[in-house]
C-alpha cells in the first residue's frame, strides 16, 4: 500500500545477513515457575529463607523471587511468583498433583 516501504523493504531484506531460522515454540525450553502464597506479607529475601526452611528436602538455593504482589487486604497474605529448577518443578508436582 505504501510504495516507498515496498521498495525499501524489497532492497534491504535481500541484503540482510544470518535471517533467523523460524523454530516451534515446542522446543524452546521453558523456565519453570511456581506462584506461592504466603499466609502473611513477607519480603524477598526473607521469603526464599522460609520456603528454604519449610522445605529443606527440595534445592532451592538456584530459586528467584520474580514477582511479589500486594498483600492482600481480606485473606492478609501475599503471593509471589517464583522462579525454580526443573529438577524441583518433577519432584514437587508430583507431590501436590499442580503447580500454579
Amino acid at each position: 500500500m505504501d510504495d516507498p516501504k515496498l521498495k525499501w523493504l524489497t532492497q534491504t531484506v535481500c541484503q540482510l545477513e544470518a535471517l533467523w531460522e523460524v523454530v516451534d515454540k515446542k522446543i524452546i525450553p521453558s523456565i519453570p515457575r511456581a506462584k506461592i502464597l504466603f499466609r502473611i506479607a513477607i519480603q524477598g529475601d526473607r521469603a526464599l529463607r522460609l520456603l528454604q526452611r519449610l522445605n529443606p528436602d527440595v534445592l532451592t538455593a538456584n530459586w528467584k523471587i520474580l514477582h511479589i504482589g500486594s498483600p492482600l487486604p481480606q485473606e492478609g497474605g501475599q503471593s509471589a511468583m517464583l522462579q525454580i529448577s526443573k529438577e524441583v518443578e518433577d519432584l514437587l508436582y508430583p507431590r501436590f498433583d499442580k503447580m500454579a
